[in-house]
């Protein structure tokens, strides 16, 4: 008797049922497509690589510098009641230094700069000209600090607490130049800011000079008023209590108005000092060679990603002829029509 089995035979429907031996297969019949589109990334990655133009870095790495004149008492009070300024003298750290690269009250100086280009420095260009930009209007200088920001990049070194420097360009001279730039105008920034500082500061310290000094005049008036109304003081213990209180309040109006003085000329140097609020630690230098291309490491990825998109290809086609197969329906007559749309290389296959 014939023995019967339920299990599906090879060319049944379950024939075509993806397996890794089944994809496989279809990658070595068509590896020929893989080779082609590898080699195509290849070259591709290749000739960009080489095509790109030479990149010259320059870096700087500096350091914010604490100053050695503190904020007077008077001008810890007022920031905190927010009279218009806080206590001067670089306190910030390097994040914030960080930030304030790419703010326009630095950049802004920077672009309207100008650079010495060309062999020998024979020519003189400002940076928002280098970077494209004919007039300096407003329009033209933000789409310059824009351009700008993508040619440099700033890092907080934590371990140090500095910042370092880093400015790209295809020219060695303006990578250098650049970067002592904007490291100028940082400095410049903070310098005039201190200033600032120091100004509403000393407006602040002066007029509360002023009413001390007021202050002390009408006290020793009043002492002066007493003692000519009162020669002869004597034994009157009314009378002595009264002298010593009004002394006792000259004398501390006098402490109060000294103080004050002492702040006044402390803002007053601050506000025309002009030392430099960060520390170099290492200057921007002129870089002598290019950036290494590393053109075997890019052939080879590019290798890869065509490699890569050769093997998507493949799948992808095979997945679509399997699924046309054994498509039905809608389906089916969807994959007819798509076959008969297509092109005449296309339906060869």
């Amino acid at each position: 008797m014939e023995r019967t089995t339920d299990q599906p035979r090879s060319g049944a429907a379950g024939g075509d049922a993806v397996t890794p031996y089944a994809l496989l297969t279809t990658l070595i019949r068509r590896r020929r497509l893989v080779l082609i589109l590898a080699l195509v990334g290849a070259a591709l990655a290749f000739a960009l690589t080489l095509l790109r133009p030479a990149a010259y870095r320059a870096s700087a790495l500096f350091q914010p510098q604490a100053s050695d004149l503190q904020p007077t008492g008077l001008a810890q009070v007022a920031s905190r009641f927010a009279l218009g300024f806080e206590p001067a003298g670089g306190q910030w750290g390097p994040a914030v230094y960080v930030e304030l690269l790419g703010t326009r009250d630095v950049l802004d100086p920077v672009l309207l700069d100008t650079l010495t280009v060309g062999a020998g420095g024979a020519e003189r260009v400002s940076v928002l000209e280098l970077l494209g930009e004919a007039a300096a209007d407003p329009a033209a200088l933000a789409r310059g600090a824009d351009d700008l920001r993508l040619l440099f990049q700033a890092g907080e070194i934590a371990e140090i607490g500095a910042v370092e420097l880093v400015v790209t360009t295809a020219w060695p001279d303006v990578s250098h130049q650049l970067a002592e730039r904007l490291i100028g105008s940082l400095n410049a920034f903070n310098v005039s800011r201190r200033r600032t500082q120091a100004a509403q500061e000393r407006e602040f310290v002066a007029a509360r000079v002023a009413d001390a000094h007021a202050d002390l005049q009408a006290a020793e008036d009043r002492l002066l008023t007493f003692l000519k109304q009162n020669r002869s003081i004597g034994e009157s213990p009314e009378l002595t209590f009264h002298r010593d209180r009004l002394a006792r309040e000259i004398a501390l109006r006098q402490a109060v108005y000294t103080s004050l003085m002492n702040d006044l000329a402390q803002v007053q140097i601050r506000e025309v000092r002009d030392t430099p609020v960060i520390t170099l630690l290492e200057s921007p230098r002129l870089p002598v060679s290019p950036l290494p291309r590393n053109l075997a490491l890019k052939t080879v990825l590019g290798l890869l990603a065509g490699a890569l998109a050769g093997i998507f290809l493949v799948l992808a086609t095979d997945g679509w002829h399997r699924a046309a197969r054994h498509a039905t329906g809608d389906a089916a007559e969807f994959h007819r029509a798509f076959a008969a749309a297509a092109p005449r290389w296309r339906r060869s296959r």
